[in-house]
């Protein structure tokens, strides 16, 4: 269960939806990398702003329901 734990908290970033979500994971193929890419990597994916980005910077503030 702990290796999907990932998936469930970039999804439920606020802000995700699921377009921004199948764009992140075909740019970086796992959440894992996602939360481990520069600002600048995320930044090319379509429809990211810097605000998304501190949301995705600091996933622990967000619970998964």
């Amino acid at each position: 269960m702990e290796r999907y734990l990932p998936w469930f908290i970039l999804k439920h970033v606020p802000g995700v939806g699921n377009l921004l979500f199948k764009r992140l994971i075909d740019r970086f193929q796992t959440p894992d990398q996602v939360f481990q890419a520069s600002d600048h990597s995320i930044l090319s994916v379509e429809g990211i702003t810097p605000r998304l980005i501190q949301a995705i910077e600091n996933p622990r503030k967000y619970k998964v329901p």
